[in-house]
């Protein structure tokens, strides 16, 4: 049975708090320095810290679809209220799903940073190795790959006593958490170690 239906016009309220634009550009490619002049008055990081988040590794949104945090928010609070997709609240978090048309985006939207083992090449698979990330390992190919094109975007929405908060966006698969004891009680250690037996991380 699906929650309590998520209100789309509550997105035209909303905008990632500054913290989490910083979070997000591990995502982006080259943004702009105006953005990133902005931002950094916004957040109070230095540029030089903004700039070491672009280099990690991961999921990256196309320069045709994105070129920043707040462009992509843009297009993401359009894309919502055109389709005629309906959303819904699981307790207090809601999970949209936007999914953008290849005729729009032949390129994609982004890159998958993650992938079904068994959907591997052969000698991908030879570079298959366990490998830290977070608190645990997670299988991870460590032979440089293309990473395969993605048409939709996560957007996670939670709902906090001080107000409605966008969580995270991210391009690609849908992943649970990687395991960790140290917050996730037995049942969602367990069902992320299921996850991430089966999926790896592209290098």
């Amino acid at each position: 049975m699906p929650g309590e239906t998520f209100d789309k016009k509550l997105l035209d309220a909303l905008r990632p708090a500054p913290k989490l634009q910083v979070h997000l550009l591990r995502h982006f490619l080259r943004p702009g320095q105006l953005y990133l002049q902005r931002l950094r008055e916004e957040s109070g990081k230095a540029l030089e810290d903004l700039e070491l988040m672009l280099l990690l590794k991961g999921s990256k949104f196309d320069r045709k679809f994105a070129d920043d945090p707040e462009e992509l928010w843009q297009r993401l609070v359009q894309r919502v209220n055109e389709q005629r997709k309906q959303y819904y609240w699981n307790v207090n978090r809601a999970e949209l799903l936007v999914k953008f048309r290849k005729r729009d985006f032949p390129d994609g939207v982004g890159s998958d940073s993650i992938m079904r083992i068994a959907d591997l090449s052969k000698a991908q698979r030879s570079s298959l190795q366990r490998k830290d990330r977070g608190h645990d390992q997670v299988w991870t190919v460590t032979d440089a790959v293309v990473k395969p094109p993605t048409w939709q975007v996560n957007l996670l929405i939670d709902r906090e006593a001080s107000g409605l908060i966008v969580r995270t966006i991210f391009p690609g698969e849908m992943a649970p958490p990687l395991p960790d004891r140290g917050w996730q009680n037995r049942q969602q250690y367990l069902q992320s170690q299921e996850f991430w037996s089966e999926w790896c991380f592209l290098s």
